[in-house]
C-alpha cells in the first residue's frame, strides 16, 4: 500500500512532510544572518557612542595598578551631580581626555568642580575639572582590550 493510504479502511490519511535538509539549512542560515546583523548593529551603536556607555582605550599608566596601558574602560555618561570622591572619571583637558580619580569635590556659587589625581601620580592634577568637562564615570575595566585600538592609532 502507498504511505498515504490507511490499510484497514482504504481512506487517505495525511502524513506530515518532513522538511528537507536544504530547508533546515536555509532556515538556520537566515537565523544566523539575522543574529549577525543584530550584533553588528549593536557594536556600531556601542563604538559610535550612541548608547549610554562608550569604550575608551587607556594610553598611559597614570592609573596603574588598577588600570594599565592597553586596557579598555567602559565610560558611562551620567549626571555629574551623582559623582563622589573615589570615582574614576573621564574628562576633557584641552585637546585630549584624561581618566583619573576624584580626590575632592568643590562647590562654589552653586557650581561643581572636581580635583583629580592619577593613582600612580605623586601629586593632584593642576586645576580643578569643571562639571562641563566631565565626559563620564568609568564603570568597568577590560584588561588588554584596548591594545588593538592603541596599535591602530600608533600610540
Amino acid at each position: 500500500y502507498p504511505p498515504f493510504q490507511n490499510r484497514g479502511t482504504g481512506r487517505a490519511r495525511h502524513i506530515p512532510r518532513r522538511s528537507s535538509r536544504a530547508e533546515r539549512r536555509s532556515k538556520a542560515s537566515v537565523a544566523g544572518g539575522v543574529a549577525a546583523c543584530t550584533v553588528l548593529a549593536a557594536l556600531i551603536c556601542f563604538f559610535a557612542g550612541l548608547l549610554p556607555w562608550q569604550p575608551v582605550a587607556v594610553a598611559t599608566g597614570s592609573m596603574e595598578p588598577q588600570i594599565s596601558v592597553g586596557d579598555a574602560v567602559l565610560v558611562s555618561k551620567l549626571d555629574t551631580g551623582a559623582l563622589e570622591v573615589g570615582d574614576v572619571i573621564q574628562f576633557r583637558r584641552g585637546d585630549y581626555t584624561v581618566i583619573h580619580r576624584i580626590v575632592e569635590i568643590i562647590q562654589e556659587d552653586g557650581a561643581l568642580s572636581y580635583v583629580t589625581k592619577g593613582d600612580a601620580n605623586n601629586a593632584k592634577d593642576a586645576g580643578a575639572v569643571s562639571a562641563g568637562d566631565v565626559v563620564g564615570k568609568v564603570i568597568a575595566t577590560v584588561p588588554g582590550a584596548g591594545r588593538w585600538t592603541l596599535w591602530l592609532h600608533g600610540a
